[in-house]
């Protein structure tokens, strides 16, 4: 196997590391992070060049070490979800619901959540468990002299790197109903309804609204009040129905 990043030592090395304790936990198993760092330092300077690259390390080796192969085939899919939804013996749940709760049990590092836990950006977090990472925030374009004024909760998911709202083009907003076993009160209503109204730089008018069975379709058009750019219409997509039957 042949690995390379741009310097060849940051990435790269972490590829290597976590490549290399995965045969190791497989064979002998155990890990030895610090180990194998040291000794391909010993052979090229500076590889894994970040704490938060060493980090990652441990977080994808954890990660392997309690969810193992999680991949599946898809000829097999059928039969594997067949036996998720059967209950181990001495178990009282799903292996479903034990694989779910999995998810739950990795926590993020508070050094992960630089922005969103400032006092000034706090009270922007809707609920305080639910912030993005630092590494994967969407900024928006800061007001000189306003602290926080970079930050919304708000998160570059798949490497989408281009797919925010407004600066980043996106062309929709889908919105459903919070789940009522998390949450009870709705979502604000953050869109204009009968008349235009401005957003510290951006003016949105309300175009049209198309009431569906299971959606309500509006269609806004914004403009940049800078240089009274008029940007495309952009579609905001209320689904009516219901996610709480998929709740345990």
């Amino acid at each position: 196997m042949v690995v390379h990043c741009s310097a060849g030592v940051g990435r790269t090395g972490c590829l290597i590391v976590i490549e290399a304790m995965l045969e190791r936990m497989k064979h002998e198993k155990s890990v030895d992070t610090y180990g194998h760092v040291t000794c391909m330092r010993a052979q090229r300077n500076y590889m894994v060049q970040t704490e938060e690259q060493y980090m990652f390390i441990y977080e994808a080796l954890l990660e392997a070490a309690t969810c193992g192969n999680t991949e599946v085939p898809a000829r097999n899919l059928y039969a594997h979800i067949q036996n998720l939804t059967q209950t181990p013996p001495r178990e009282t749940v799903t292996t479903m619901e034990l694989e779910f709760k999995k998810l739950a049990s990795s926590k993020a590092h508070t050094s992960r959540f630089i922005s969103a836990n400032l006092p000034c950006n706090k009270f922007k977090n809707r609920l305080v468990n639910i912030m993005p990472f630092e590494s994967t925030r969407v900024c928006l374009q800061p007001t000189r002299g306003v602290e926080g004024s970079d930050y919304i909760n708000g998160s570059f998911i798949d490497g989408y790197s281009q797919q925010s709202h407004m600066e980043r083009d996106s062309q929709s907003v889908l919105k459903v109903p919070y789940l009522s076993v998390y949450i009870i009160e709705k979502c604000h209503q953050y869109w204009p309804a009968e008349r235009s109204a401005r957003y510290q730089y951006f003016v949105v008018d309300p175009m049209a609204e198309y009431n569906m069975p299971q959606y309500i379709l509006r269609e806004f058009k914004v403009t940049d009040a800078r240089d009274q750019y008029q940007l495309c219409y952009r579609a905001a997509l209320e689904y009516l129905g219901s996610f709480d039957h998929y709740a345990t």
